[in-house]
Parts: structure tokens; sequence; C-alpha cells
């Protein structure tokens, strides 16, 4: 008995035109998402504090169907891990610390009265073989190169799945430690537009936002999302700093947000707030 195969680029076809239609990446919904981790200042000398903040997108504040619910955050710094060939994962549990907070914000203090990361530093610089870092290599830690703590959050809503981010945290004594690019703008042509219609967007860079590194400039990196409709880009660099917002066929508030990267783990955020309506 014969068997007739239909062309691989019909069964292509087939399966494009009969799938379910996917929402865009960008498109913030039904559930719970971690957009970012900020951490300020993104390099920090060992005696400085630094904070981090985790931005979110949690669908009950959007929803009026819903009640809203606060997402909770549970926090572990690590003081030293050989990176993600291991996950990230502590290099020894007495290595790592726990924290809980109410809201999205965690400070820490870097200095004696706190973590210690400079007495931590002279300690791995003793116990740690040199054999262990050159396995994954690694360089042995030092504030002179800086070395990297790792900080990791579980967040969610009660009774959902919860998200998991990890940030770095830069330590050194370079003389010009790292930044967060300036806090930017969204300048919207108008904030209210008709169901499916357009609305152009142009992002507003703080001034000073780009630093100067050994290699050059640095370049950044921008990621769009919204709550409702779509956007032409999603992601951009460098000049990309034009946009545009296609309005849904329904009325109804919508968020823009963007949020800016830099090379070197700093991060900053804006958003514009428009209407959609006939």
């Amino acid at each position: 008995m014969s068997t007739h195969r239909a062309p691989l680029w019909i069964l292509a076809l087939a399966l494009a035109c009969g799938g379910a239609e996917e929402d865009p990446p960008n498109l913030l919904k039904d559930a719970y998402r971690v957009l970012a981790v900020e951490v300020s200042p993104p390099e920090a000398r060992p005696e400085d504090q630094v904070t981090l903040r985790v931005h979110d997108y949690n669908p009950t504040a959007y929803d009026e169907a819903r009640p809203e619910v606060a997402p909770f955050y549970v926090w572990s710094v690590c003081l030293y891990s050989l990176g993600a060939a291991t996950q990230y994962d502590c290099a020894d549990p007495m290595l790592e610390r726990y924290f809980s907070t109410d809201g999205p914000e965690l400070t820490l203090d870097l200095g004696p009265s706190g973590l210690n990361v400079r007495l931590i530093l002279a300690a791995l610089s003793q116990a740690i073989p040199p054999e262990v870092l050159e396995e994954f290599g690694i360089k042995p830690p030092s504030l002179e190169e800086g070395f990297d703590i790792f900080v990791r959050v579980y967040s969610g809503l009660e009774g959902e799945a919860r998200r998991e981010s990890v940030k770095r945290v830069r330590i050194s004594e370079a003389a010009a430690p790292n930044q967060n690019p300036g806090v930017p703008r969204i300048i919207a042509e108008q904030t209210t537009v008709k169901p499916g219609g357009e609305v152009p967007l142009r992002l507003e860079l703080a001034e000073g936002s780009v630093e100067m590194m050994q290699a050059g400039p640095e370049t950044l990196q921008y990621s769009w999302y919204m709550t409702v409709g779509e956007l032409e880009r999603f992601r951009g660099s460098k000049d990309q700093l034009e946009n545009t917002f296609m309005a849904p066929d329904e009325p109804g508030p919508a968020r823009v947000f963007v949020f800016v990267r830099d090379q070197r783990g700093g991060v900053s955020s804006a958003h514009v707030d428009l209407t959609v309506a006939d």
C-alpha cells in the first residue's frame, strides 16, 4: 500500500492558518509579569547601600472586575556565586541571606553593619582554591577587578504561579562606577485616540543617559509593553526612539511602558497613559 505525504510547506501553511492567533509578547494581559529589576546604583562600592526594585505588572490593578491583590516578594542574596554555570546558585549556603518585604523594594547595606562584603571577599580569597575558579572560567574575586553578588526575587500573586528573577549587583572600587540611565519620558502626540486609531510615540532620553566605557559609549536598548492594543516596535536600540501605538477596537484605558537598559545592568523606565474613546 502506498502512502502520499503532503509537502512540508503545505503542512506548515495549514498549521499557520488553522492555529490560534497568538498575542504579541509585549502585551500585558491577565497574568502577573516581572518587566525588570532595577538596582540603584547598579555598580556600588563595598560600603554603599543599594536599593533593588521590582518593576512588575499586576493585572488586578487594571481589571475592575477583579479585587486588587498586592503581590508578594521574597528575596535571597548570594554573596558569592559561580554564575550562570550553576544557575547563579550560591557557592556555599552560608553565603546566602533571605529577606521578605511588603513592597517591591529591598535596600541592602553592603558595609560592616550590613552584609559586610569586604570581609566576605577577604575570606573568599583565602577559602576558594584557584583551580576551582579556573574550572568555571572565573577570575579570583577582587574589588579592583570588581565582583558580583546575585539577588534572586520570587514574586507573584497568591494562588498563582510565582516568578523568579535574578539581578546582578556589581561591587567594585572603580573610579567611575556605572549609573542607571536617566529617567526617560514617552512623548505622545495625543493622549486620546479613537478605536482602531494610531498614536505616534517618541522616547525622550534624559541627558547623560549614555555613559562612556573604555571601549566607547554604551549602547542603550529599549523594551516596550502595552496593556491593550499593539505597538509597532517591541524592541529598539541606539536611535530607534520612535514607536506607534495602535488602539484596539474597544474603548477604554491604555498604558504604554518602556524600559531603557545599558550594557552593564543599568535600567530606567517610563510610562504614558492613553484613552481609547469614540
